[in-house]
């Protein structure tokens, strides 16, 4: 693995995309939007599905052309760990996997959970007063300003 060729590389590309970025975003329909390329790393490709995501997860409101390129170059690094971690077989690692599996069944039972026990419970203004008159230690306000 050539790093210092390979980085000069990337910075150039990931340079040009994010100049292209802003035409790729005003294009098309979604299902054909979401599956543009953005950014290709080693082979592997950042779709603008993924681009968006990025910056949801990370609670950017203000998108422009500087959140978008640090996202992507957030995506481009977070891609070449994966590359590494792949080429060293870290996806094999019996600790890797245990995690792995503990993530899954908490993401599974998040899921579970938010579609179908959160949406259906409603708590009533009568509960409320009840709960309030049964615990009176229950704080009646937020503990801050």
């Amino acid at each position: 693995m050539k790093h210092l060729p390979h980085t000069k590389h990337m910075a150039l590309r990931t340079g040009c995309v994010a100049l292209l970025a802003p035409l790729l975003f005003s294009c098309g329909g979604d299902a054909k939007r979401a599956s543009q390329v953005v950014a290709t790393v080693n082979g592997r490709e950042i779709t603008v599905m993924q681009l968006n995501q990025a910056l949801q997860s990370a609670g950017v409101r203000d998108v422009n052309a500087e959140t978008r390129k640090r996202a992507l170059d957030s995506l481009t690094a977070e891609e070449l760990l994966v590359q590494a971690a792949l080429d060293r077989k870290i996806d094999r690692d019996a600790s890797f996997v245990q995690a792995l599996e503990r993530s899954k069944r908490q993401l599974l039972a998040q899921f579970y959970a938010e579609r179908a026990i959160y949406p259906k419970t409603v708590v009533t203004t009568a509960e409320i007063s009840d709960y309030y008159n049964r615990v009176p230690s229950a704080p009646r306000s937020p503990p801050f300003p």
